[in-house]
């Protein structure tokens, strides 16, 4: 009988495969998204002028505030973030911000539905770069058109990027590791390696896993990749805790329901961590994988389509980036601003491993595909 692992990764293939046929109603998976709305302006809008002799910029931001809203369906503003981002933006363009948060796969449903009755909602999507690549490979995006920030230079920790057709916009990044919960793991005593996972007194759920329906399969498939092709199949003999989601995953690490997390962005550790949870970054002698964040896209007949950009043009903005990242603890992209990520989850990597905007949308395709499951060595 194949182990729990398998098992989760085999529905989870039959799950997507489903997903992608679908043509009605959202599939009712956990976390359902839960509308959050911006607090109502208390002041007179402020207009912000586009630079000098930017005209083509001044008609969108024009255009924008007529539209007068935008709907964000988020992955990553969440929480206090969403409130602090929504306000500030608010306050700036006089443009409300509806957004709407929950997991990738459920979002993606959500803006299908839509297109399918052609009653538009979502003006941008963001999410985990793999589920992004879903929706860019079902036709549910479209291009940004110009973006004045970023022709900013010398401003980057890492400068945004943009894919080649001009759906996707990168605009954050964050390490991916393995986090401890320091009340059950010794100093001392965390893994060293990826191969320290497969020892066998990491059994009976002290790992913490999140599912391959929802969480970056590409990681998980790069990991295999870089210990050996039946990884995943050795550590399933462990039997892992595999939570619906990333920040369920996370989660039971932080109630100290696992004591190890497998792989976690730092980005989405870090809230956790400033209000109190006893979470601890680790570099294993692998190294660290970096990637991208914040990935961004415009939804294909998004009803608010220049209130949409005038958002994410905003979003890399100096203003912008202190909203978003001091509310999420986190790091900015721009390198003209402190970092406000907490100490515990702030590791001075000896070896990173940087995977690029079109490396990770080139091995993201496999979770559209239905070839995870081969990939992570569960089928031949």
């Amino acid at each position: 009988m194949r182990n729990l692992l398998a098992l989760s990764v085999a529905m989870s293939i039959v799950l997507l495969v489903m997903v992608g046929c679908a043509s009605s109603s959202p599939v009712p998976l956990s976390g359902t998204p839960t509308p959050v709305a911006s607090a109502p302006s208390t002041s007179a809008p402020a207009s912000m002028p586009a630079p000098t002799g930017d005209a083509e910029w001044a008609k969108v931001v024009a255009e924008a505030q007529k539209e007068g809203k935008v709907n964000i369906y988020t992955f990553w503003i969440t929480g206090d973030a969403s409130k602090a981002v929504a306000d500030a933006f608010e306050k700036r363009y006089g443009i409300k911000v509806e957004m709407v948060t929950g997991v990738g796969s459920v979002l993606i449903e959500r803006i299908k539905t839509e297109q399918i009755a052609t009653k538009y909602v979502a003006d941008t999507f963001d999410s985990a770069i793999s589920l992004v690549a879903m929706a860019k490979e079902q036709g549910l995006l479209q291009k940004w058109g110009y973006l004045p920030i970023l022709s900013e230079k010398d401003v980057w920790r890492i400068p945004p990027r943009v894919d080649a057709e001009d759906q996707i916009v990168d605009g954050g990044v964050g390490h991916v590791t393995t986090m401890v919960n320091t009340s059950l793991v010794k100093s001392g005593d965390e893994p060293k390696s990826f191969k320290d996972f497969l020892d066998p007194k990491w059994g009976g759920g002290k790992i913490s896993i999140a599912s391959p329906v929802t969480a970056p399969v590409s990681i998980m498939a790069y990991v295999a990749k870089m210990v050996d092709d039946d990884f995943f199949i050795r550590l399933g003999k462990n039997n892992p805790k595999i939570g619906p989601t990333v920040r369920d995953s996370i989660n039971a690490v932080a109630r100290s329901e696992a004591a190890v997390e497998f792989l976690m962005t730092d980005s989405i550790t870090a809230t956790l961590v400033a209000r109190g949870a006893p979470l601890k970054a680790i570099e294993l002698t692998e190294g660290a994988l970096r990637i991208h964040g914040l990935t961004i896209t415009l939804a294909k007949n998004a009803p608010h389509a220049n209130a949409a950009r005038v958002f994410t043009n905003w979003l890399l903005s100096r203003e912008g980036q202190e909203a978003y990242h001091k509310a999420s603890s986190s790091t900015p992209v721009r390198k003209d601003m402190p970092s406000f990520m907490p100490a515990a989850v702030t590791v001075d990597y000896k070896k990173v491993t940087n995977l690029g905007l079109e490396d990770m949308l080139k091995v993201s395709k496999i979770q559209g595909e239905g070839t995870v499951a081969k990939l992570l060595g569960l089928m031949k």
